[in-house]
């Protein structure tokens, strides 16, 4: 095998014994930082909640940014990987770019943190079972409550104030999808229209 083919096939993995142990425990270690700095920004929008919602949205991105180097300083040509390409993607698409005067359009981006979480949780064995054995029907449900809490968020926040985050639309969708009821928030008939919701 020569060289470049060698280089290829070591891709993405650990540099040397050592590395892969450091990986290991800085995985392990990783994992709660990375679940949190993936959910927190969703809730707390970084251009709705002040200083607050600034440093949330700057130090949940240093979660992602720290790892990818860590990843990328202790594994064979991590950059070149789909992983790594990928990883990379994600910190510099949900980059604190609200911190620029005028600069708009970070608010969507950080639901892109979610896919980085779920390429954490399925490396993991025991979310994979879990998966296998949940189903397609987990899946599904999750897709649709994140696209029907994405829906209501972009229509209902203009006019609706119980809609003022996209974790006040997720509460929404959760409560409407295991049918508790809508609690505190619903969404609002426009003046003049029939009712939307049923």
């Amino acid at each position: 095998m020569d060289a470049t083919a060698e280089a290829e096939h070591r891709s993405g993995q650990p540099r040397s014994e050592h590395d892969a142990a450091f990986l290991k425990r800085f995985d392990a270690w990783m994992q709660l930082p990375i679940i949190v700095s993936a959910i927190l920004p969703l809730i707390v929008a970084p251009e709705s909640n002040g200083w607050v919602g600034v440093v949330i949205g700057v130090v949940t991105w240093l979660v992602f940014l720290v790892d990818y180097v860590v990843q990328a300083r202790y594994r064979e040509h991590y950059r070149r990987t789909r992983l790594g390409l990928f990883d990379l993607f994600v910190v510099v698409a949900t980059a604190p770019w609200f911190l620029i005067p005028g600069a708009q359009g970070g608010r969507f981006v950080v639901v892109l943190r979610l896919a980085r979480l779920a390429r954490l949780a399925m490396a993991s064995r025991g979310s994979r079972r879990l998966f296998e054995r949940l189903g397609r029907v987990a899946a599904v449900a999750f897709g649709v409550l994140i696209t029907a809490s994405l829906v209501a968020y972009y229509a209902e926040k203009p006019v609706n104030p119980e809609f003022a985050t996209v974790g006040d639309a997720l509460w929404w969708g959760i409560v409407t999808l295991t049918t508790v009821g809508y609690g505190a928030s619903s969404p609002r008939p426009r003046p003049g229209a029939g009712p939307r919701w049923s």
